[in-house]
């Protein structure tokens, strides 16, 4: 059946729309969930405070709502670490992750670390960026979703350490993935220049096989040693 030239156009009016939310979603910059705006004290960034066209700004995730905790563009580089240099063992917190979705178009993960939950939408690897959905839900919902609805759930622990003018994050990896240990670090942009600490080795940002999400389907001490 032939739609007809209003169908069209509106259908064209809401495409347009979900493109320039989207774009300006990517030009906000990263805001925690916790930051509060003063005289309001309903939890939402100064930056959010407006509802989505056709939707409704969740805010409370202890009232069984998720709360949008970012939005945007991740860039980031990742590392293999090579030594013990960084310092072990000092203020890393368990996460645990696993997976809902993986496919071509993007991923969706539920992780716990310490007492905080969140789901968090990927889109597809575009060099070293990708489009980012993040939201804070409910720690026993998420605790459900690992337990219920992931096959595989990926633990490692995160540190996090100050090198230069940047914060670098250090995953050491347990069970079926022990033996990695990767650190990633967040960038403005793809061009921006960064200090390559002592203890990283190979950079691995475009290799597939380090993504979590990989890993999570073939672990990391079922591959083949060079």
């Amino acid at each position: 059946m032939q739609r007809g030239p209003r169908a069209v156009a509106k259908e064209e009016q809401v495409r347009q729309q979900s493109a320039a939310r989207v774009e300006h979603a990517r030009a906000q910059p990263r805001v925690d969930a916790e930051e509060r705006v003063e005289g309001r004290g309903d939890g939402l960034p100064a930056h959010l405070g407006a509802p989505p066209v056709g939707g409704e700004r969740f805010r409370d995730a202890d009232a069984h709502r998720p709360i949008l905790s970012f939005v945007g563009v991740e860039v980031e580089r990742k590392f293999l670490v090579e030594g013990s240099g960084w310092g072990p063992g000092k203020g890393g917190v368990l996460q645990r992750q696993g997976y809902l979705s993986v496919t071509d178009r993007g991923t969706v993960r539920v992780r716990i670390e310490g007492e905080r939950a969140t789901l968090t939408i990927k889109g597809p690897q575009q060099g070293i960026s990708r489009a980012e959905y993040e939201y804070r839900i409910p720690l026993a919902e998420a605790e459900e979703m690992l337990a219920t609805l992931c096959a595989v759930v990926v633990e490692k622990t995160r540190y996090s350490r100050h090198y230069g003018n940047h914060l670098w994050e250090i995953d050491v990896f347990h069970g079926p993935n022990e033996g990695l240990v990767t650190a990633e670090v967040e960038l403005a942009n793809a061009e921006e220049p960064f200090a390559l600490p002592p203890w990283v080795g190979r950079d691995v940002s475009h290799d597939p096989r380090y993504r979590v999400a990989h890993i999570a389907a073939h672990p990391f001490r079922t591959w083949p040693r060079r």
